[in-house]
């Protein structure tokens, strides 16, 4: 998204599970299963996402969703979610 390209204090990337194999930058393999074990205790397939904020905060999306609704949820306050 054009949005972190601009922007220096976010940062985007993207977790794969264990044997899909992505192969661009930005792109980890959850080899371990350590993150989806860790934030998606459910399976709910693919299109899930996470925002951490500095505070440590979390948000977490399940299921299917629109890239723009990312940036609005980043920049929200929690609290009225």
């Amino acid at each position: 998204m054009k949005y972190f390209k601009k922007n220096d204090n976010s940062i985007q990337f993207f977790f794969t599970e264990k044997n899909y194999d992505y192969g661009k930058k930005h792109v980890f393999k959850d080899k371990d299963d350590f993150i989806r074990q860790l934030f998606f205790n459910y399976d709910f397939g693919c299109g899930n996402y996470i925002i951490i904020k500095n505070d440590a905060s979390i948000f977490r999306m399940l299921g299917e969703y629109r890239q723009d609704e990312i940036i609005k949820k980043m920049n929200s306050n929690w609290e009225n979610l």
